[in-house]
């Protein structure tokens, strides 16, 4: 049997009924902006498995309305931000084009909110991302890549969550890739 197969099966089956489940409490729930900002998370886990470009943007621009909603309704939640910088970053890898770039800020200001509310949020997530995207996005004077932001960013998430394989996986990356280990960290084992 095919267990790679099986597991992103069972992987989809699980983000769908995820997603469904959100849509349903977040549809009973109008005033919960847990509900609401649980949705988006569920759009965003869904979108990541979807192969449509179509089906994707359609998701994530639910996600991007479900955590606007969240925060119209709690505009503290750190997880609703998080999310928003999530689904509005996907929707700007889907068009790659100027629109995207404009797009970019918005992804910057959600994670930076996310931060100063809870930096811890998903294993130094907003850190993590706000790494990501100045390294990923393109440098001045076209937009708001940075490596050397990227560097602080990505240090501060290894120093809060320093046994998150992910963050291990891409520090070792950087390491081969970029521009040699991040000195200051230290991973976890």
């Amino acid at each position: 049997p095919d267990v790679s197969g099986k597991a992103a099966t069972n992987a989809l089956t699980r983000a769908e009924a995820g997603l469904i489940a959100a849509r349903k409490r977040c549809a009973t729930e109008t005033t919960n902006s847990v509900a609401a900002w649980e949705l988006g998370r569920a759009c965003f886990n869904w979108g990541e498995l979807l192969k449509d470009p179509v089906a994707q943007e359609k998701v994530y621009t639910e996600g991007v309305a479900a955590c606007r909603r969240s925060l119209s309704l709690d505009p503290k939640s750190g997880p609703a931000h998080y999310y928003l910088g999530m689904n509005i970053g996907r929707q700007a890898d889907l068009k790659r084009n100027l629109v995207a770039l404009g797009m970019v800020k918005d992804v910057e200001r959600a994670f930076q909110k996310a931060r100063e509310l809870d930096e811890n949020f998903r294993h130094a997530g907003p850190d993590r991302n706000l790494g990501l995207l100045y390294h990923e996005a393109p440098g001045w004077p076209i937009s708001i890549g940075n490596d050397k932001l990227a560097r602080k960013h990505l240090e501060r998430a290894a120093k809060l969550a320093p046994d998150y394989p992910e963050l291990r996986r891409f520090l070792a990356f950087w390491a081969e890739h970029i521009e040699g280990p991040l000195h200051s960290v230290r991973v976890g084992r």
